[in-house]
């Protein structure tokens, strides 16, 4: 994951390292690694396959490199049983955790 060491990290910076090292760990659970792909993509907006793969997102080339990225963090540990439903389970309640 990319870091910048001289960026002084806010609450959810924090979170997110946090998040990562779960991650990269292959500790997280499936909401987890769907709350790090959240506050990365969608709650501040940055370019995550950049952070999570080294690559800038305008560098892909089509469509399903592009959701590669997002799909792939969840089977790093395929000793975790991993569904289209149980990840959406989990996506609806970080998305309430934020939105209420």
């Amino acid at each position: 994951m990319t870091y910048n060491p001289e960026f002084v990290p806010g609450s959810d910076m924090i979170l997110i390292i946090r998040l990562a090292k779960k991650w990269i760990q292959n500790k997280a659970t499936i909401k987890e690694i769907y709350e790090m792909i959240f506050l990365i993509d969608h709650y501040h907006e940055l370019d995550l396959p950049y952070i999570l793969w080294g690559f800038p997102d305008d560098s892909l080339i089509d469509f399903e490199t592009r959701d590669l990225c997002f799909e792939a963090p969840y089977y790093i540990n395929k000793s975790k049983e991993v569904n289209t439903e149980i990840i959406f389970q989990q996506g609806l309640k970080v998305w309430s955790e934020y939105y209420g």
